[in-house]
């Protein structure tokens, strides 16, 4: 029957003490006896060792000659062997048993070394078996469930599709518009679907774009934009080709990249499949209808509540996909995940919540917006002569392209009756404008740029609230999920942000070099507009840029702690391990001396003790990770509870709500860094104490002094971290006040004077030629 503490050969902590010890540790692994264990070859430590030993030998020599001398005269003192103080049946066992394990062997080590490093390799089977014990019922309950809930929601996915609809839209409008004023003309564009890839910086980027042309009219491509999906991945992804190869974690590291990129993929695969069949499926329904409501002169009503509810059900089809692609990737991998983590042994336990959060990361990042519309020009202007060709032709498309945009602006502006509670979101908001947004003035723009802004901080609670309030999810994996949210919250904010001034800025710009009577008037109130929103956005920057600096300590640095907590407590047993090595022969020659209360044992308790400190604190230490993840679920409960009844008190329908949030964030990233600090020493702690209990213990080897010092440069940095961009976008927001308010001045200025020199000017829209009501 095989031994059951014997380690694997792949166990990670074999091999690093196969760096320190050399071959003897792979003799001992594969079965070999001590003896057969002591002719390896000798290393650097063994070397050493081997003169330390030698002079270790010559003290116990000098022991031995003391008992002998004093044996005999004992022997004729008292008249009995060894006198009536020494053993006579243990004194000649101990001094003939030490002597024999302090002699030196070819591999540098002494016997009593070799022992020792023996009950180190069954220590490393031992803890590795509670381990993967541990891991076998519950690391495969809890990958799906982490994958799951990192499945974001894009805050452009509302404004992507009515672009959609929009591009469809101006594509059967100029289809209309060129069959109306040339009717022999076979010009049509049709959907075209384009897929490249391009190698830069180590990555592979998959680029598919969608937009309506015909191959045979030059630049018809540029005229209603074009929808981009993105997606990179590792050229590299198979980490034991890389330069890792060499290191025992390769196997562990490559496995979950493996996984990772299989989910980026999947989940990518999937996102491309949806955006196609809502090409080809969902916009064209959408455009029949705009389109007969554009062309009929009878009485047509389009509703913007059911368009709102189709684009929600939509994304709700899309999440469905990504949610089916995540499961049956990680059901595909679970097994090899598992496995893969179990083989690296007992050091790697604590890496867990690493590999969980590279997963959850790619599911996160892979969800996250990666589609970007290139707005069009929406105009013949450049493809036709002028005239009254043109004219007829742009008048005839305007009146579908109108009425898109009247509709989808609408659409995203009204709520969806069938929206998922329990699915956080940034608010939708519109990132794509025309001209005819802004032909009744600003008002309705500022209008929807001040609801959004109140909405951010109930928004953001929601969010809090869907995460935090899960008792089963593992709670460092809740925290990070946290943490993901809430920074990615903020990123998502920062790029509407970008994207919705962007657009104004450059609708504007295209305005100013446009011909068409009117639009100067238009782009003075879309500049006026987009200094509106940028001065809001200024309001929340600050508490943005802390909410953000918080989740990525909260994401990122969180679920780092118990690795790197035990990861120095690995540190401290390879330290052990030396020690013990270096207080063996010690102990061995202290046991040459005579044994006076008749025992073999003698007053060497505490190298006994030594022994055992050995072969336990490797379990001790997988006892202590395992129950500092089972503390951490009441603790983080508890913790979450009290902060969450204290956050739902803040007024959330504010446009200041994001800055209150955001102290009551920080409060709650110093409350969380603390107790995981508190909870995750166990491994450290436990073992010590315990084996100081009995007496066994060999006190703190600089592990908890080291995790003081990262404790307070985590701290301290962190703070700095927030503290400083925090007050660097002051001093930026101050310097763009200025500008914007200059700029602002100019607009309003531009529009006053241009107002009633073009009020006798055509319209620059048109809303089709009957009746229509949009609700």
């Amino acid at each position: 029957m095989a031994n059951p503490f014997t380690p694997s050969p792949t166990d990670a902590a074999v091999k690093y003490l196969q760096m320190i010890f050399g071959d003897v540790i792979t003799h001992l692994v594969s079965g070999l006896s001590p003896s057969a264990a002591s002719n390896a070859a000798a290393t650097m430590l063994g070397v050493a060792f081997h003169y330390f030993n030698g002079g270790v030998l010559v003290f116990g020599t000098f022991i031995l000659t003391w008992v002998t001398i004093f044996g005999i005269a004992n022997s004729a003192n008292d008249g009995e062997v060894l006198g009536k103080q020494w053993s006579t049946f243990y004194t000649p066992i101990r001094t003939f048993s030490a002597a024999a394990v302090l002699m030196p062997t070819s591999s540098g080590f002494a016997g009593i070394q070799i022992i020792l490093l023996l009950v180190v390799t069954w220590s490393i089977g031992f803890a590795s078996n509670i381990w993967t014990a541990v891991a076998n019922y519950s690391i495969s309950q809890s990958i799906t469930s982490a994958a799951m809930s990192s499945i974001t929601s894009d805050p452009n996915f509302e404004s992507n599709i009515a672009a959609a609809i929009r591009m469809g839209s101006c594509a059967q409008g100029v289809n209309t518009a060129m069959a109306s004023v040339m009717p022999d003309s076979r010009i049509s564009l049709q959907l075209q679907t384009a897929q490249t890839t391009e190698q830069h910086f180590g990555e592979t980027t998959y680029i598919t774009t969608y937009t309506y042309a015909d191959p045979n009219w030059a630049g018809s491509g540029a005229i209603c934009g074009t929808m981009t999906l993105t997606d990179s991945y590792p050229i590299v992804s198979n980490a034991l080709n890389s330069i890792f190869s060499g290191n025992p974690s390769s196997a562990n590291t490559s496995s979950n990249t493996q996984t990772a990129d299989m989910l980026r993929r999947n989940i990518a695969n999937a996102r491309n499949n949806f955006f196609t069949s809502v090409f080809e499926q969902f916009v064209p329904n959408a455009v029949s209808q705009i389109v007969s409501a554009a062309v009929s002169t009878t009485d047509i009503q389009l509703s913007a509540t059911a368009l709102s509810n189709a684009i929600a059900a939509e994304k709700q089809q899309l999440a469905s996909v990504v949610q089916q692609a995540v499961q049956q990737t990680i059901a595909g991998q679970n097994s090899s995940f598992v496995s893969t983590m179990t083989s690296q042994g007992w050091i790697f336990a604590a890496s867990y919540w690493t590999d969980l959060g590279r997963i959850k990361d790619a599911v996160r990042t892979s969800t996250t917006s990666k589609a970007n519309f290139t707005a069009g020009s929406n105009t013949l202007e450049n493809l036709l002569p002028n005239g009254s060709v043109l004219t007829a032709a742009n008048a005839t498309m305007s009146s579908i392209t109108n009425l898109a945009t009247l509709l989808t602006n609408k659409a995203l502006s009204t709520p969806s009756t069938n929206n998922s509670a329990s699915a956080p979101a940034i608010p939708s908001l519109q990132t794509t404008f025309t001209l005819n947004d802004f032909t009744d003035g600003d008002s309705a723009a500022k209008t929807m740029f001040g609801k959004w802004f109140r909405h951010l901080g109930t928004s953001l609670i929601a969010g809090m609230i869907s995460y935090l309030d899960d008792p089963n999810e593992d709670p460092v994996m809740q925290v990070k999920s946290l943490g993901d949210w809430i920074s990615s919250f903020a990123e998502g904010v920062f790029l509407l942000k970008t994207t919705v001034h962007a657009a104004l800025e450059g609708l504007g710009a295209a305005a100013a070099s446009s011909m068409l009577p009117g639009t100067s008037i238009a782009a003075g109130w879309a500049k006026a507009a987009a200094v509106f929103f940028t001065d809001m956005f200024a309001l929340v920057s600050p508490s943005l840029f802390m909410l953000m600096y918080a989740g990525y300590f909260l994401g990122i640095w969180i679920p780092m702690v118990p690795f790197y907590v035990f990861a120095i407590g690995v540190v401290g047993w390879l330290v052990f391990v030396i020690e013990m090595m270096a207080a063996g022969v010690l102990w061995a020659a202290a046991h040459t001396t005579p044994a006076r209360d008749n025992s073999f044992i003698g007053s060497q308790m505490q190298g006994y003790m030594l022994v055992m400190s050995g072969f336990f604190r490797p379990a001790l230490m997988v006892v202590g990770l395992v129950a500092s993840n089972a503390v951490l679920y009441p603790s983080i409960s508890y913790i979450n509870a009290a902060f969450l009844a204290r956050v739902q008190a803040i007024q959330q329908d504010t446009v200041t709500g994001p800055l209150s949030i955001a102290a009551f964030m920080l409060v709650y990233c110093v409350i969380i860094f603390a107790v995981f600090m508190l909870v995750f020493s166990l491994p450290q702690t436990l073992p010590d104490r315990i084996l100081r209990w009995i007496g066994a213990g060999v006190g703190d080897l600089g592990e908890q002094n080291s995790m003081g010092k990262i404790e307070g440069s985590a701290s301290s940095q962190a703070r700095t971290a927030m503290v400083t961009a925090a007050t660097k976008q002051a001093h930026l927001s101050q310097a763009r006040q200025k500008q914007r308010d200059d700029d602002a001045r100019r607009a309003f200025a531009a529009a006053d004077d241009s107002m009633m020199q073009t009020a006798l000017d055509t319209p620059a829209t048109e809303t089709g030629p009957g009746p229509l009501r949009i609700e």
